[in-house]
């Protein structure tokens, strides 16, 4: 039984050890010109500049670092990101809501992500902002790059805790089969258990 949870365990890390959370924390600069930039392990391309502040915001705000970008108002605002080693990746969650300028919209509004997939293959999500952040799910796969872009006209918003799993062994049409060969010496040591239990009982 030790054995057995030791394998579940050993399997489980094999399939969480990729995964990493993007919150801008690494980020000193308040606001940043068209370009790009770095954080974590994503690198972020903008049209019109964004703000990478902890300043306490209207509506959407936790406390801590933030990218805030304006949508509407002829702020601009769309961009896009992708692993900055170019490896293909997979999208889980990430938060955002509405801020400055958003108030003057009733605070909602929705911006429109676009993953683009190796091999040619296009996700599309609209997201429905409220004047607060929300969790939003994806669970996108055998991604080369994300777009961001505005859906309707209001203010700015705000994005933290972009969830995301690299690649790490370079571009690959599926993200899991990377850490394939980590979990081999668990399905190893699983036919060693069964086939002890096996010689055991012809003993007995």
């Amino acid at each position: 039984m030790k054995k057995l949870f030791l394998v579940s365990l050993f399997l489980a890390l094999a399939f969480n050890a990729q995964a990493s959370t993007v919150n801008f924390e690494d980020n000193d600069v308040d606001v940043l010109q068209p370009g790009t930039f770095a954080s974590g392990e994503l690198t972020f391309t903008t049209t019109s500049g964004v703000a990478l502040t902890s300043t306490s915001n209207p509506g959407s705000f936790n406390g801590t670092n933030a990218l805030i970008t304006g949508f509407g108002n002829g702020n601009g605002g769309s961009f896009s990101f992708k692993e900055t080693n170019s490896s293909t990746f997979s999208l889980g969650s990430l938060d955002a809501g509405t801020t400055w300028g958003s108030d003057d919209f009733g605070g909602t509004g929705s911006v429109v992500l676009t993953g683009h997939q190796l091999g040619g293959g296009t996700l599309t999500k609209t997201l429905i902002l409220g004047f607060s952040y929300s969790t939003y799910i994806f669970d996108w796969m055998n991604l080369l790059s994300v777009d961001v872009s505005e859906n309707s006209n209001f203010g700015f918003v705000a994005f933290d805790n972009i969830d995301v799993v690299a690649d790490t062994n370079g571009i690959n049409p599926v993200p899991i089969p990377a850490a394939v060969w980590l979990f081999t010496p668990a399905i190893v040591s699983l036919i060693g258990i069964g086939k002890r239990k096996q010689i055991k009982t012809l003993v007995s």
